[in-house]
């Protein structure tokens, strides 16, 4: 933390007698710490990750060579995760134009309500490299929500049950990792359409 703060390497050769040092770490696993050697990772002049090496072997402390020696490691990391976080930004900014490109050919077209729903429920599927994509219709009046499942049958569950039911309720985004674990997800819409859920992403249409 104290590296991350200031952007100031620490060659420390006695931990225990440094008061930044916290030893809860070697307690719970038992381990010794005998010397610590912690350089920043700079981008354009910001400190973007720490590396530490502890306990320098065949010696009781890490010396000059060391230092410099993890310095040039620390530049190698800043460059890469530099063009690390570009690469992803170009991803990103092609996704963002395919997007819009599928999107505008989608609003385009004239067609029935059915096919147009039909069509972008397609075009997220393509676009967020899933399996399955539902478009869930809220029906305030009975409290329930009417799940399309792609072109397959409707299913209806009342607001405020499963997933899409408590996103209905509450207006909120949820990203469940593990449908399975989640206590309040409905496996029998599984069991009926004989799909296996993984994870599952909600979100409300305001």
């Amino acid at each position: 933390g104290h590296v991350a703060r200031t952007g100031e390497y620490l060659n420390i050769k006695d931990p225990y007698s440094d008061p930044r040092f916290s030893s809860k770490a070697d307690k719970s696993k038992g381990f010794k710490t005998r010397s610590i050697l912690c350089v920043p990772v700079f981008q354009q002049g910001t400190v973007v990750a720490v590396i530490q090496a502890i306990n320098k072997r065949n010696a009781k402390f890490f010396n000059d060579d060391d230092i410099h020696l993890l310095q040039y490691l620390s530049d190698s990391t800043g460059i890469s995760l530099a063009q690390a976080a570009l690469f992803h930004q170009v991803i990103r900014d092609r996704r963002q134009a395919q997007i819009d490109k599928i999107f505008i050919q989608v609003l385009s077209k004239r067609c029935s309500t059915h096919k147009f729903i039909t069509n972008v429920m397609k075009a997220a599927k393509l676009l967020l490299d899933m399996q399955r994509f539902s478009l869930y219709l809220v029906d305030h009046h009975h409290r329930e929500v009417w799940v399309t499942v792609e072109e397959e049958n409707i299913i209806c569950v009342p607001i405020g049950v499963g997933i899409a039911g408590i996103v209905a309720d509450t207006g909120e985004v949820l990203n469940i990792p593990d449908a399975y674990d989640f206590p309040r997800f409905q496996r029998d819409i599984d069991l009926s359409t004989g799909f296996r859920t993984t994870s599952v992403l909600c979100m409300p249409v305001l």
